[in-house]
């Protein structure tokens, strides 16, 4: 049996939106427009002749006066090619009516004609013919207690004219009560589509089996379950999701709420929008920091090639440590260092149309290793920072572009005399920032990153739109139903490599380091 359309509108939605309490604060919404809804429809519109053309429609048995007919063997012969809709139902869910339902049959019947003296049977072909034939179909979308979109109630009715023209014996009489057929072909007509497309979207989307969390980087996992009931406008749907990355296999509470979403009625050329809040990225930094992983290391062994010697003490012919801080030569001539960083407070993300901008705040600890391969502590310091980013979408792919990156350096102690420690290590942090991750991740941002793939659907024409609204990014998109293209695992497994290419920083179980011995600076 082939998939009703009503089937891929309903999924085309659903797609969107799914991926708390009634009235909690969404990290992200979703708008279908009027247009997404339509070009669901146009998708399906096929689809539905076929599935009227294919029905199995039981036999159907009928008396007028003394004629008692079974009509069976009853098909499609004309293709009807009917015209539908879909639209929002005011705080309830989607309406699918369908229309010009204008299709041709053909039957057998047998007849037992009673008269008042004899008997008789006959036998023949019918025609059936339908006319201004309408069906609707309303379907209530909540959802459940676990954010799942629910379908909880279907109401289908249908309308029209049928007419019936027997062909065969005694034809004329059984002409003469074809009324009582056309009503009860109509009935079993309309009640076989109502529930033939109910059954068939309950099969096809089992939303008992729809995810609404996804993992992020083995350790945490995104949340887009729904907060609310979805609401249905007039000219568009509203899904209101949760937004939230947390750690994965113990929730913590995040100690800020997502920001309020502002109406934007203007939006409406797009089949959909998305306005995704800040609060997605700083509750993925709240919960790395909670879960202690925003802290690590940088030692000789973890840089490419061309600036290992940066981490020496000594370098006659070249730019490092020991050259910028000449006391840690002396002191602790030909050793290596080693940087470690971790995380004081949760770094922020503040997000402005396609301008993103990043704080972190946290302590530098410096230690080289003397001569007996003991790491020994030379100096603490303070650490903040800002960068700012700007994003645009292009060809379905992310791309972004690092506009400022801004260390902040003030020395805490130092176990060695060299005055003015933080008017160095600011310029030492910027020139590691920028000669080592910010060409990486410039890179990165002129390859681009592609758009998520959700099987089946592909975003086409997607931009982010030049609003400066605070806290709030929107992306419109326009839609196409495509068969899955495995090559879109490819491109997110290049992406992956791309990162996994940046010099790396590995992650320290124990980030707070022991006491600096020595002076304060």
């Amino acid at each position: 049996m082939s998939v009703p359309w009503g089937v891929v509108a309903f999924a085309t939605v659903l797609a969107f939106g799914t991926a708390a309490g009634s009235g909690t604060r969404p990290g992200f919404r979703t708008r279908i427009t009027q247009r997404g809804l339509d070009y669901a429809r146009d998708v399906g519109l096929d689809i539905v002749s076929k599935e009227i053309k294919q029905l199995k429609i039981p036999d159907v048995s009928a008396q007028s006066g003394g004629a008692k007919a079974k009509l069976y063997d009853i098909k499609f012969v004309k293709q009807p090619e009917p015209t539908a809709s879909v639209v929002p139902l005011h705080e309830l869910g989607l309406r699918l009516a369908v229309a010009n339902i204008n299709a041709e049959l053909s039957a057998k019947y047998g007849a037992d004609i009673k008269m008042s003296f004899f008997k008789m049977k006959s036998t023949g072909t019918i025609r059936v013919v339908t006319e201004n034939m309408k069906l609707v179909l309303d379907t209530h979308i909540g959802r459940d207690n676990a954010g799942r979109p629910s379908l909880y109630k279907f109401f289908c009715k249908g309308s029209g004219v049928i007419r019936v023209t027997f062909k065969g014996g005694w034809s004329n009489l059984l002409n003469l009560g074809s009324k009582v057929f056309q009503s009860k072909i109509r009935s079993v007509i309309i009640a076989q589509i109502c529930t033939n497309t109910i059954k068939e979207i309950k099969r096809q989307i089992d939303l008992h089996v729809i995810p609404v969390r996804e993992t992020v980087a083995e350790d945490y996992e995104l949340d887009f379950s729904m907060v609310r009931f979805p609401k249905f406008e007039p000219t568009h749907v509203e899904l209101y999701s949760k937004g939230e990355i947390n750690i994965k296999d113990r929730h913590i509470r995040m100690p800020f709420s997502p920001p309020e979403i502002p109406l934007f009625h203007q939006h409406n050329k797009k089949m959909a929008y998305v306005y995704v809040t800040d609060y997605l990225l700083n509750s993925g930094f709240m919960a790395a920091f909670k879960n202690q992983q925003l802290s690590g290391y940088v030692n000789e062994s973890l840089l490419p090639a061309q600036v290992k010697d940066f981490m020496k003490t000594t370098c006659p012919m070249s730019l490092c440590l020991g050259s910028l801080l000449p006391n840690i030569g002396k002191r602790y001539p030909g050793a290596a260092s080693s940087i470690h960083i971790y995380a004081t407070q949760s770094p922020t993300v503040h997000v402005r149309g396609a301008s993103i901008g990043l704080a972190g705040w946290g302590v530098v600890n410096i230690t080289v290793t003397d001569k007996d391969g003991k790491e020994q502590p030379v100096m603490s310091a303070t650490l903040s920072g800002t960068a700012n980013f700007t994003v645009h979408v292009s060809n379905s792919r992310v791309f972004f572009n690092i506009v400022k990156l801004t260390p902040k350096v003030t020395v805490v102690k130092s176990a060695v005399d060299d005055n003015g420690l933080g008017a160095i290590l600011e310029p030492v942090l910027k020139i590691a920032s920028e000669g080592l991750l910010l060409p990486r991740l410039t890179d990165l941002g002129f390859e681009g990153i592609p758009l998520p793939k959700v099987k089946d659907l592909r975003f086409v024409d997607t931009e982010i739109l030049p609003d400066k609204t605070e806290h709030v990014v929107i992306v419109g998109t326009d839609i196409r139903l495509e068969p899955y293209d495995p090559d879109a695992e490819d491109e997110i497994k290049k992406t992956l490599e791309m990162f996994q290419s940046l010099p790396k920083i590995s992650m320290s179980s124990s980030p707070i380091f022991a006491d600096v011995e020595g002076s304060s600076a």
